[in-house]
């Protein structure tokens, strides 16, 4: 029995749990935090399927490289295992931690008008233990891209946020935050992760000594406690290092410090994140003006107080909004044009960084928008910087992390050798420019990792290839910052690829689907022993082709070329007998352990037709096959089902002799077997808890759901709300 879901909601997307700057998720009803009881090694399976906008591997590789993002964070037990692919689509079900593009909303997340790009359905006891947490993709409404394609979202930027939800961080205040609750097509720095997720993940799942600022903030008016406040430190290269939110009596603790010198402030949430926003029970108060308290020095293992400091009252002085496309990106060693939107910015304002190395030129104030460029000097320190804007009266506003400092683009400019096989082996040699330490490398569908696998310097990276996806393929340098440097069709990995149906008439015009490449990003050409074959499509995944007459029987030899050059060989097999084709199937279901015999009606059929079931519908792999077919004539024979696992599955006929075949998709229905469940409801939010669990008896399951908002994407379709 499907154990009944109580749904509760949070920030943007819906409203629960409170959220703040790296504070940890938690149940609203009872302010308990929620966690992941064993954090090493968190199980991910990607769906294979993939994005339906990306013909190839390469949404799959960028997931994949924001759980590597998430691995690299030092001083935490916290750890992604290695991903696996699957064709499963079951996220509802507890055993499996999914990321999956919901192309037809049929987790029915993303209605009509949505303005949700991806949502985290997270489940857990109200002991905090998270059970399940999966990442769903908003394919419905939305596009994606892995390779910058005007106007559609970034999978990668995208799906490193929706990592921190399923590790049980939330939404951050942080403008240049990877948990920013915004997201625009433009923007791909929140693939690399701010301190405030670094220090966020050290907090949650700490492994190390870390130091800790404790305080409580006040008003300077009356010395009544601010509730609510966002609390920031800024370390001493002028980077934004750690924020938390004040509790309802004021106090607060900037958690995971690294010794440093630190200065504090505190700022209300009224720009680009504000109090309606929010979704929590803890009082959002933003009556007081952004304020500095001074700087105070930490070391690791410590905790060191402000005591109480305080806070001026409010101003109209506002800087920031969620139009703005945030992080603003500065990139070292040059100067950026840059607009910022707010309230108070008005003429004889002044507008400074948090790092004084970065210079400042305002070109104009408007009341509701400055303009300004922002230089910054070569080599400076990648990272976040706040911006404060002052106005001629002194009334202050501060916006933090809202610049992210980056290195230069880096450039791909050869690769050598161009061509290798795809049993890999062969070493690389990377040439380009502005290469970073710790960069990866994406080929195909292997990634690469500086001083895992990578050598990298500032202008060649060397690698030995892994046995890569064969076809024409980019190679992708993303440096930390998550900037990227691209080689277009820049490598051939060359190899053998597969004919479904294996075998086809002599007299052609059968049909055939090539996979076990990546066919993306050129054009293609098929021949069989040098014949050109008719109606070529591409579309990624697999390559379709129509056979030539041939004049006798026998195997010949699939060659296909991407813009003329060779890059993948095969075999087919000509017979001197029609093709078999499937029509139908009855009695059309039976249960996930099979038994039944089931007749099959079709034409063509021959003493060496074999059945399958459940093989993919395009390319002939996978099923499980009957052990017991029986021939009656050539439009029908009789089959026994075999076990496989329930859901639509489809019938595929094939001749041992000759691999003529044919297919007929989502034909069968297996069934699940009904299972006696581990709990029963109960009233209320209460219902037991599985019997796998050890937990009390009275813990409830709650599914929140944690979503990453476009609300700037109504510039791209109307249909946004």
């Amino acid at each position: 029995m499907r154990r009944p879901w109580i749904y509760t909601t949070l920030a943007l997307a819906l409203g629960s749990a409170w959220l703040g700057a790296h504070v940890r998720l938690e149940y609203s009803a009872t302010g308990q935090k929620l966690y992941w009881p064993s954090p090493g090694g968190i199980p991910i399976v990607i769906n294979s399927d993939g994005s339906a906008d990306i013909p190839d591997p390469s949404d799959e590789l960028a997931v994949r490289s924001g759980l590597t993002t998430w691995n690299n964070v030092p001083g935490t037990t916290a750890s992604f295992a290695s991903p696996s692919l699957s064709t499963r689509t079951d996220w509802e079900t507890e055993s499996v931690r999914l990321v999956l593009f919901d192309e037809n909303n049929s987790s029915g997340f993303f209605p009509n008008g949505s303005g949700i790009v991806a949502i985290t359905p997270v489940l857990f006891f109200t002991t905090g233990q998270i059970i399940d947490a999966d990442v769903l993709y908003n394919g419905r409404q939305f596009q994606f891209t892995t390779e910058g394609s005007p106007g559609r979202f970034d999978v990668e930027d995208v799906g490193t946020h929706e990592l921190g939800h399923l590790l049980g961080l939330d939404h951050t205040g942080w403008a240049g935050g990877t948990m920013f609750p915004f997201v625009d097509p433009t923007v791909i720095l929140h693939r690399s992760l701010s301190l405030d997720e670094v220090r966020g993940l050290q907090h949650v799942y700490p492994s190390g000594s870390y130091g800790r600022i404790t305080g409580v903030v006040e008003r300077a008016s009356d010395s009544s406690p601010v509730s609510g406040a966002h609390i920031v430190a800024v370390d001493s290269s002028g980077r934004t290092a750690a924020a938390r939110i004040s509790n309802g009596s004021g106090g607060f603790s900037l958690e995971s410090l690294a010794s440093d010198t630190y200065t504090v402030y505190a700022t209300p949430w009224e720009g680009p994140v504000s109090a309606a926003n929010l979704g929590t029970q803890t009082l959002i108060q933003t009556d007081f003006e952004s304020t500095l308290f001074g700087s105070i020095a930490v070391t690791a293992g410590q905790a060191v107080s402000l005591g109480t400091v305080q806070v001026g009252a409010d101003v109209s002085t506002s800087l920031g909004r969620t139009t703005d496309i945030l992080p603003l990106r500065a990139v070292a060693g040059s100067s950026t044009n840059l607009v910022l939107r707010g309230t108070g910015l008005s003429a004889g304002s002044t507008l400074t960084p948090s790092d004084p190395a970065v210079t400042i030129n305002v070109t104009s104030w408007s009341g509701s928008m400055v303009s300004f460029s922002a230089t910054v000097p070569a080599g400076a320190i990648p990272g976040h910087v706040g911006l404060t804007a002052t106005d001629a009266s002194g009334n202050t506003s501060i916006l933090p992390a809202a610049l992210e400092i980056t290195p230069v683009d880096p450039t791909v400019n050869q690769i050598v050798p161009a061509t290798i096989n795809e049993d890999g082996g062969t070493a690389l040699t990377i040439s380009g420019t502005d290469f970073q330490p710790g960069s990866r490398v994406i080929i195909g569908d292997q990634i690469y990792i500086d001083g895992a696998g990578a050598t990298v310097t500032p202008t060649q990276i060397t690698l030995t290839a892994a046995a890569t996806l064969v076809g024409l393929h980019d190679v992708v340098v993303i440096g930390p910052s998550g900037v990227e440097g691209r080689l277009n069709n820049g490598m051939i990995v060359s190899g053998e690829v597969f004919a479904f149906p294996a075998g086809g008439m002599i007299s052609g015009g059968t049909q055939v689907t090539l996979s076990g490449a990546s066919f993306a990003g050129a054009t293609y050409t098929v021949t069989i022993d040098a014949v050109p074959q008719a109606g070529v499509v591409a579309d990624g995944p697999t390559l379709t082709f129509s056979t030539q007459p041939v004049v006798n029987p026998g195997t010949g030899m699939i060659e296909v070329l991407a813009n003329g050059t060779p890059v993948a060989t095969g075999a087919f097999t000509y017979a001197d007998k029609p093709d078999p084709t499937v029509v139908g199937v009855d009695p059309n279901d039976d249960s996930e352990r099979g038994g039944k015999t089931v007749s099959i009606s079709g034409t063509n059929f021959t003493p060496q037709t074999t059945v399958y079931f459940g093989a993919d519908a395009e390319t002939g792999a996978g099923g499980a096959q009957s052990g017991a077919v029986v021939f009656v004539d050539a439009s029908l024979v009789r089959a026994v089902v075999p076990a496989f696992s329930p859901g639509l599955r489809s019938i595929l006929v094939r001749e041992s002799d000759s691999g003529q075949g044919d297919v007929l998709p989502d034909a069968f229905t297996y069934k699940a077997i009904p299972q006696s469940s581990g709990g029963g409801c109960a009233a209320g939010l209460t219902q037991s808890a599985p019997s796998w669990r050890t937990v009390s008896s009275n813990s409830a399951w709650i599914l929140v759901l944690f979503a990453l908002l476009g609300l700037r994407a109504r510039r791209l379709s109307p249909s946004v709300a």
